[in-house]
């Protein structure tokens, strides 16, 4: 309980504004973060930020998932997250605010984002089907950007948000939507054509039978 209420105090200030003095919730304090983010009665503010972020996601709906992550043995390593959650549509979202300067922070946060795909996996037949993972994380430094000469990249350094993924390495076609697209256009050609052959074979075997009946 003094833990809580430690946390509670450092996630709270005050401040005066026009000779008044309120008080506010610090997002850059652990508590203050996930009381912003984390809680049902703020999630619109989460979903808020999620979209400005992903422009191209709606998000009607979260839906909170347990933030402490258990590895497949109990050697495994655990991790636990700052706040997890699911849309309405399937796509998963780890949000973590880190303060201190973490020299393999892209690292971390592609090992993190493992937990909730292995998660998706099913018992018996399986097509393998992923749903999307994002992870986010909100950083009080600036990542080091190394380049094969030791340098910085050029222009990385001044840039606000960064986004990686897993990318084709000479086409760039990145490895989530599209795949999935291709993968199911594909089935639709195969669709048509098995259905086409399928009406040959039949047009055949009916010509073949009223051929029979007219000799």
């Amino acid at each position: 309980m003094k833990e809580k209420e430690a946390g509670e105090n450092a996630g709270r200030k005050i401040v005066e504004i026009a000779g008044r003095k309120v008080r506010y919730i610090d997002p850059l304090t652990d508590w203050g973060f996930k009381r912003l983010f984390g809680t049902e009665a703020n999630k619109e503010i989460l979903s808020g930020f999620l979209e400005v972020l992903f422009p191209d996601k709606v998000i009607r709906d979260i839906r909170y998932l347990n933030p402490e992550q258990l590895g497949l043995t109990r050697e495994d390593r655990k991790s636990v997250f700052d706040v997890c959650c699911k849309t309405d549509s399937g796509d998963e979202f780890i949000v973590e605010m880190q303060k201190e300067r973490q020299t393999y922070f892209r690292d971390r946060a592609l090992y993190y984002s493992t937990y909730p795909l292995r998660e998706q996996g099913r018992k018996g037949d399986w097509s393998y089907r992923l749903t999307p993972v994002y992870m986010v994380g909100i950083l009080d430094f600036t990542l080091d950007h190394p380049t094969g000469n030791g340098t910085g990249e050029k222009g990385m350094e001044e840039k606000l948000i960064y986004r990686y993924s897993l990318r084709e390495s000479e086409t760039g076609e990145e490895m989530t939507e599209n795949d999935r697209k291709n993968a199911l256009d594909y089935a639709r050609q195969e669709g048509r054509q098995e259905g086409i052959a399928k009406g040959h074979q039949a047009g055949l075997a009916e010509g073949e039978k009223k051929g029979r009946q007219a000799a």
